[in-house]
């Protein structure tokens, strides 16, 4: 409907639909149906479960809390976990995290390179699922110091500067630069 009323035209077979807390017994996540026919076929049992008419078992159904739920997806550029939480976000965040900080620290910046490079690129990249995906505070604090550090050792900047420097805007005799704990907050 919501296509029919907006003009919408989809190639069925380049899309995909997801549903978001929501049940629906015809709605079937692919790679799990897969799994679950390969898994009836080989004679294995547990508890039942029935998908598109076929009787199918599941190993250590209700262990939910022990054995990660490994059925993820990507929309537009956040990833969602079937399980409740954030795990698989999570570690992609840290991962760009350590590569966006590498790069910083191997690349031949100026300070105002590298604080526009952090403003304008690192942090909204680092941002844009945080509108969505949960972070820990630490973790943000973590990467705010990481960030500064950063800035730190391209300006050849001393340790006993003022946090608060860091992030008062250039006008007011800072350097301006963004904080990932304050732009989530």
């Amino acid at each position: 409907y919501f296509c029919e009323f907006h003009g919408l035209k989809l190639n069925k077979r380049k899309c995909e639909y997801m549903v978001m807390n929501g049940h629906d017994p015809k709605l079937v996540w692919q790679r799990e149906l897969a799994s679950l026919r390969a898994k009836h076929a080989l004679g294995e049992d547990v508890c039942d479960k029935e998908w598109k008419g076929t009787r199918v078992t599941i190993k250590g159904c209700g262990a939910v809390g022990r054995n990660r739920d490994s059925r993820v997806i990507k929309y537009l550029g956040v990833v969602f976990d079937a399980a409740p939480g954030w795990k698989t976000q999570q570690e992609v965040l840290r991962a760009k995290h350590r590569l966006n900080k590498s790069r910083l620290m191997t690349t031949p910046l100026t300070l105002p390179q590298v604080v526009y490079t952090l403003n304008t690129v690192v942090i909204p990249q680092m941002l844009y699922p945080l509108q969505v995906a949960v972070m820990n505070r630490a973790t943000l604090r973590q990467w705010d110091t990481d960030y500064r550090a950063i800035v730190a050792k391209v300006g050849g900047i001393s340790k006993s500067l003022p946090r608060a420097l860091y992030y008062l805007p250039v006008e007011m005799g800072g350097l301006g630069l963004r904080s990932i704990e304050d732009e989530v907050d």
